[in-house]
């Protein structure tokens, strides 16, 4: 009987594509862990400084793989004083494609590769996690999906007066000559702390949190809203006035249209403000992912005959969460009478972890981000004449 051979366990009971991707989550988690181990941090030290839950350092130390994305662990490594470089055939020494892991040039932390390869710090490790992510860009490359280059961004945190007394902070992104700008509503309570130097506390891992940085590179203006400082309700005239605010800032630096985009309980508010004020013509279109459809906040709850602009619903075939019902997406879809454009994206595929209407399960698009991402953006794109 003739031996075979494998690139990784994974690959014994896996697709090549699911296998790969579980493979370069493996190594990273293990090259993180190591380099953490190697800077001499405690778990809660490595929490703060990666801006997550100590608990979470915690399972990517147990290879709790599932519970990550790859975009998660590569902020992770920018996080410890890491960049990622990406090389095409041709473009090094005429080799195949490859991603690179490098040091940033004014990273001085102990766990860092110096070019010449000597340092003794997680030099195997990086070496595995290498052939891992070069199989991911090679499996990307012959499977066609467009990977957007990075646009040169600029990062700054505002807060804007908005009612008496009421302040609005959000994170902004701009990249290079941005197309549109989008106005990104996270899930549940909406509430991200976000502080003074643009450090997001909680809800880090929310679909449209967590991406925030692919829809950038998409060529958008990034808005990543936290709630009013009041705390008022998603749903209420005085949240729509105060989202106003951001609109008609984000207008004045950048004439450009504004989308609303919202997930999960983020789609109450965006359908609450596109109604509140679809006469104004300030906003010029809507996305609204993981809809709620059932129960308290169902964007059906609102008279969304009045919105005229385009809006794209996009959805999970499998999610699992009980207020977000794929079955009842067709519906929203027909409420949407007056909308200039309309379309219902089916999404499928992906890992399905924790509970089912968390960040991590197919709800928030768990192992399908960048999928979503462009096809959204392509979407937007096609529609902003509209």
């Amino acid at each position: 009987m003739a031996l075979q051979f494998f690139d990784s366990p994974f690959h014994v009971v896996h697709d090549p594509e699911t296998a790969s991707k579980m493979a370069v989550k493996m190594d990273l988690s293990i090259f993180i862990t190591d380099c953490i181990k190697k800077m001499g941090l405690k778990q809660n030290e490595a929490a703060e400084r990666l801006n997550i839950a100590q608990s979470r350092v915690s399972e990517l130390a147990t290879g709790k793989i599932g519970r990550f994305t790859i975009d998660a662990m590569m902020d992770m490594l920018d996080k410890l004083g890491f960049r990622i470089q990406f090389s095409l055939p041709g473009e090094v020494g005429g080799d195949g494609p490859r991603i690179v892991i490098a040091p940033a040039p004014t990273a001085a932390d102990k766990c860092l590769i110096a070019n010449s390869g000597s340092s003794p710090y997680c030099k195997t490790t990086l070496r595995s996690s290498l052939v891992r992510l070069s199989l991911i860009l090679r499996i990307l490359l012959v499977s066609c999906v467009s990977i957007p280059v990075l646009a040169a961004t600029t990062q700054s945190t505002n807060t804007l007066p908005t009612r008496p007394g009421v302040t609005e902070r959000f994170m902004l992104i701009t990249p290079d000559h941005p197309v549109a700008s989008l106005i990104l509503f996270s899930g549940g309570d909406g509430q991200l702390n976000i502080n003074e130097r643009g450090d997001i506390r909680t809800g880090k891992n929310n679909f449209l949190v967590r991406t925030r940085d692919q829809w950038a590179a998409q060529g958008f203006q990034v808005a990543v809203v936290d709630i009013p400082s009041d705390g008022v309700e998603r749903d209420s005239y005085r949240y729509a006035q105060d989202i106003r605010s951001v609109a008609e800032f984000l207008k004045k630096k950048s004439n450009i249209p504004v989308w609303l985009v919202g997930t999960s309980r983020g789609t109450t508010s965006a359908a609450s403000v596109s109604v509140k004020f679809a006469a104004d013509n300030l906003f010029n279109g809507v996305v609204l992912t993981s809809s709620i459809l059932d129960g308290e906040g169902s964007v059906t709850a609102f008279d969304l005959s009045r919105i005229k602009v385009p809006v794209l619903v996009v959805h999970h075939r499998n999610d699992g969460c009980p207020v977000t019902p794929y079955p009842l997406a067709p519906e929203l879809l027909g409420r949407l009478s007056s909308a200039s454009a309309k379309e219902l994206i089916t999404v499928e595929g992906g890992d399905d972890s924790g509970k089912p209407c968390e960040a991590m399960a197919h709800h928030g698009y768990n192992g399908v981000e960048s999928v979503v991402v462009q096809k959204a953006s392509d979407w937007i794109k096609a529609h902003l004449a509209n």
